[in-house]
């Protein structure tokens, strides 16, 4: 009885459907949401929007909803969603002028959209994985810039089966694979991003994305020490899980 992926059918016979869906298939675009980050100038307001929903088919008309605020994440960047849990997943992010949340510069947070809570997933840092941090406390301080881009986490994406989490160390230069189920010290893979081949050693790693199986990893040859457009260049890589 109910639904079952084997079925002993006689032969000859018409009308028998089997009907197969995707695991990533994508939902329904009528009922479906999209989310982003805001981010709020350090000091103010701590009930201030950091991750904001619209309908996917949204129009002129439409308004962002508040899914969390300031005190509950902070500044975050990279994002990703739970089907089965049905929790957006955020990454802090280091930003000039706006402050990290509670769990601070390795923290991920875990927040449930239709209840509007939030709690902390996880802290990298604490973990035990280093992920490097600001040479000044003070987001609005000049020198706070300068680990922008180069500590902290960045971009973050989810396998089709919500068990896996992939987020970028930009401290490391890694890939941090962190299981969704009670995530520990010895449960978190760390990989380490090779140099492209950028000239001086100079590159940077951001973008991540999961499909089919593969992460795909962007990486940047930032040409900061010759400071020539000719040693700047962008790269993917293709990140086998088996």
């Amino acid at each position: 009885s109910g639904p079952q992926d084997l079925r002993w059918v006689p032969v000859p016979s018409c009308n028998v459907d089997f009907g197969v869906n995707a695991i990533n298939a994508p939902c329904s675009s009528a009922t479906a949401h999209v989310y982003t980050t805001c981010f709020v100038k350090s000091g103010s307001d701590p009930a201030a929007p950091t991750l904001v929903g619209m309908p996917f088919l949204f129009s002129s008309g439409s308004s962002p909803f508040k899914v969390a605020m300031q005190s509950q994440t902070g500044s975050v960047w990279g994002l990703a969603w739970n089907r089965s849990t049905r929790e957006l997943y955020s990454a802090a992010f280091v930003k000039f002028g706006a402050g990290l949340g509670p769990a601070g510069i390795g923290g991920i947070y875990a927040t449930d959209v239709q209840k509007q809570k939030t709690k902390t997933f996880a802290d990298l840092a604490a973990l035990g994985i280093p992920v490097g941090g600001p040479s000044a406390s003070d987001p609005l301080q000049c020198a706070y810039a300068d680990a922008v881009g180069k500590a902290g986490l960045g971009d973050m994406d989810i396998s089709d089966d919500d068990r896996l989490l992939f987020v970028t160390n930009l401290y490391n230069k890694s890939l941090v694979i962190i299981p969704t189920e009670s995530p520990t010290a010895a449960s978190i893979m760390e990989f380490k991003i090779p140099d492209p081949g950028c000239n001086q050693g100079d590159y940077a790693v951001g973008a991540v994305e999961y499909y089919n199986g593969r992460v795909y990893l962007g990486v940047t040859c930032t040409a900061e020490s010759s400071r020539s457009k000719s040693n700047f260049f962008f790269h993917i890589y293709s990140f086998d899980l088996l």
